[in-house]
């Protein structure tokens, strides 16, 4: 029998990046038999199995391979665990903070960091923007200085004979109609 542990911490066998998942969210037993046990460590959001199209919150389950869990928010099945944990990168993940301060060597070059997400996708998404998604959404929601606000003068003058003549071609049809 061999145990991995999951949860947002480096130090899992199956890291999962993903803002409802608690540092050490849960472990699974993989049984001698081909099944699993999934046990919670009493994680804020909690672990759950889907059993017909319901999600049950559950300290401990004895699940398949193909059985779908979720913690907190985040859902996969059983599979795509056991792949995220054979996936697991050889080197220590490094923190955001010191791969910044290192100068870029070959930014061709794909970075050796795994995504440990590759195939199992969140359930709702984190609702965060990029920082370069931001900005632009920022200027999207700035007026441009240059653009006078209101209708011009010329505009507003048109728009304003234009309704008198479609009041006055209205009183005309009624006083048509009535005499």
């Amino acid at each position: 029998m061999k145990t991995l542990s999951i949860g947002r911490s480096a130090t899992n066998d199956i890291i999962v990046d993903h803002r409802t998942v608690s540092r050490k969210h849960a472990e699974i037993d993989i049984l001698d038999d081909g099944m699993f046990h999934i046990r919670d460590n009493d994680s804020a959001n909690g672990t759950y199995v889907k059993i017909e199209n319901t999600f049950h919150r559950s300290a401990e389950a004895r699940v398949g391979e193909t059985d779908i869990v979720r913690f907190g928010s985040f859902e996969s099945s059983v599979t795509n665990l056991i792949l995220l944990a054979q996936k697991r990168p050889t080197k220590p993940r490094r923190r955001k903070a010191d791969i910044d301060k290192e100068p870029a060597q070959n930014p061709g070059v794909p970075s050796e960091r795994l995504n440990p997400l590759e195939e199992v996708r969140p359930t709702q998404p984190v609702g965060r923007l990029s920082p370069a998604h931001q900005k632009f959404a920022a200027q999207a929601q700035k007026p441009e200085p240059n653009k006078p606000k209101g209708l011009s003068g010329n505009t507003t003058t048109a728009l304003i004979a234009l309704g008198l003549a479609v009041l006055l071609a209205g009183v005309a049809f009624l006083a048509y109609w009535i005499l």
